[in-house]
């Protein structure tokens, strides 16, 4: 029978903003830096695509042909990516005024669809049955079972919070659906893979534009450019994005250690830490064990989730004994890696 944690996260109190919990904070700021992150990229692919078909047409002394458009175009592409479902979405604006201002508010909620990274939830707001299409991963949708809490956004959208988390999912009135039951998700492991796959994604998109890049190069331009343009992303991109994702690299090994726990409650304190812009902060958590002994967790990339949960329980779950292990809280969509000594 697997082991489930008491929830590590309160209701949210329904007297008092949304923006009052401090977590909750943090995580509108890394929300926000990450859509003006994007919003930045392509803004800067719009620069290039125009300034790379102004320079084909009215500054290059070569003559104009056809592939001269497949640069610009390429720009274009990542632009449309970016704000495709696999990117950000425009109505994903994050409502600050609206957190600041109004509470969260409890309605009871059913799942009637869940996909990959998008389901469909079924709510009850002043006695209507009012389905939303939510952007939001299975490991917090599998924490939906009788209810969910709200912030109304003008217009058909919402902002919503799963029991036991303090992660934010943007929502909108969507049609109603054919109920599809969901399978069982093991939260955890689920919640592993997921912080797994972020990684696993960034490394096949990054390996994706860098060949476009040379093909595109190659094309255009001609065999030195594109030798050139590898050269540089070998040399200079690759080892760039790997080191500012090094603090999340040991994420590639937790769903074999949740697999692998052996889940032993302690009792916490953690070291002053600050929020990274990935949502992800560097901690040194100190554990009490059951049987008095101290153990020290030294956890390079916690979620701004899981400290939350881990400042309010003064718990944490440990699934080993020392070196490396996962911790967090089984059952629920909590958990990262550490070296425990």
């Amino acid at each position: 029978m697997p082991v489930i944690a008491e929830s590590p996260v309160a209701a949210p109190d329904p007297t008092v903003p949304a923006a009052a919990d401090p977590t909750t904070v943090i995580l509108m700021w890394v929300r926000h830096m990450r859509r003006t992150h994007m919003k930045f990229a392509a803004r800067l692919m719009v620069v290039f695509a125009v300034w790379t078909l102004f320079s084909n047409l009215f500054l290059s002394t070569v003559e104009f042909s056809y592939r001269s458009l497949l640069l610009p175009l390429l720009y274009l592409a990542a632009v449309a990516w970016l704000w495709s479902p696999l990117g950000v979405k425009p109505w994903e604006n994050l409502p600050t005024d609206e957190l600041q201002a109004r509470p969260w508010r409890p309605v009871g909620a059913r799942v009637l669809r869940g996909r990959r990274k998008m389901a469909v939830i079924e709510v009850l707001i002043g006695g209507e049955q009012v389905a939303l299409d939510v952007r939001i991963d299975p490991a917090h949708l599998a924490m939906v079972t009788d209810a969910v809490w709200l912030v109304p956004v003008e217009g058909p959208w919402f902002m919503v919070r799963v029991p036991g988390s303090r992660e934010l999912f943007s929502a909108r009135r969507g049609k109603v659906v054919p109920v599809a039951e969901p399978a069982a998700v093991p939260v955890t492991e689920r919640w592993a893979r997921v912080l797994r796959d972020q990684l696993t994604s960034i490394a096949a998109q990054s390996a994706f534009g860098a060949c476009l890049a040379a093909a595109t190069g190659f094309v255009v331009f001609g065999f030195q450019v594109a030798a050139a343009a590898s050269l540089a992303v070998v040399v200079i991109f690759l080892p760039a994005l790997a080191l500012g994702l090094r603090h999340r690299l040991p994420d590639f090994r937790l769903p074999t250690l949740v697999r692998a726990a052996d889940w032993t409650r302690a009792d916490a304190v953690l070291s002053p830490w600050r929020s990274r812009r990935d949502g992800t902060a560097a901690v040194t958590a100190t554990l009490t064990l059951p049987d008095g002994t101290t153990r020290t967790a030294t956890i390079p990339a916690a979620t701004v989730d899981l400290l939350g949960a881990v400042f309010e329980s003064s718990t944490l779950w440990v699934g080993g004994h020392t070196g490396r292990v996962a911790v967090g809280f089984p059952g629920y969509p909590h958990v990262a890696y550490a070296d425990l000594s």
